[in-house]
């Protein structure tokens, strides 16, 4: 048995079945890629800051009122101090409209 191999430049009809399926490959990559880049940016903004919650003023104020222990008010005032150092530490992406930067924290001790 011989088999003769095309030679480059020879048409075959087995051409437009290679472009079609390198057009379905090419297509396949592109999306691909683009599925990859929405879920980094999705996963990034996910882990982004959540502005709200309470301020260390706002704990003060229940405290001084009554309306929270000295216990609560110490766990709480240590978890807002924590992530305000966590902040402080990640790095800066100027992108993303969460980040805080140290004009926007106030560490009362």
């Amino acid at each position: 048995m011989r088999y003769d191999l095309p030679i480059v430049g020879q048409s075959t009809g087995g051409t437009a079945v290679l472009f079609f399926w390198l057009v379905v490959l090419l297509v396949i990559v592109a999306v691909g890629a683009a599925l990859v880049l929405w879920l980094r940016k999705w996963y990034a903004s996910s882990d982004a800051h959540v502005q709200g919650g309470f301020t260390l003023a706002e704990i003060r104020k229940l405290h001084q009122e009554g309306r929270m222990t000295g216990e609560e008010y110490e766990k709480a005032r240590m978890l807002i101090l924590g992530q305000a150092r966590r902040d402080l530490q990640a790095p800066i992406d100027p992108d993303s409209p969460n980040q805080p930067t140290t004009g926007d924290v106030k560490l009362d001790e």
